[in-house]
């Protein structure tokens, strides 16, 4: 129960990661996002996203694709191999991303 007497789920993660390691054999460990990223409170985008990911990745699963992750790229979701990501550096555009007028870095208080 929360603070107002609502019910509260979660742990789905949890039971669902012990499921996999049961079935598999494999140490399989669930992270709540809240905790990875605290970075607030996430936005209907975050959240579509974040289930997107979801359903690309449990397809993959379905499909036997497994040695892929689920990637954005150009606006669409995509299934990129394991073996042409590893140990390869993915930097970010920082002209095309960032402000770099707006957001300098530097932060003063005067």
């Amino acid at each position: 129960m929360d603070d107002f007497g609502h019910v509260t789920l979660g742990g789905v993660g949890e039971v669902l990661a012990r499921g996999i390691a049961e079935g598999t054999g494999l140490e399989t460990r669930a992270v709540v996002l809240s905790h990875l990223q605290r970075g607030g409170v996430p936005c209907a985008y975050d959240r579509r996203m974040a289930r997107n990911f979801g359903i690309c990745a449990v397809n993959l699963i379905q499909n036997n694709q497994t040695g892929h992750l689920v990637s954005f790229v150009n606006g669409r979701y995509a299934a990129v191999p394991l073996g042409e990501i590893v140990g390869k550096l993915a930097l970010v555009d920082v002209e095309r991303e960032y402000d770099t007028v707006r957001y300098n870095g530097k932060r003063t208080i005067l």
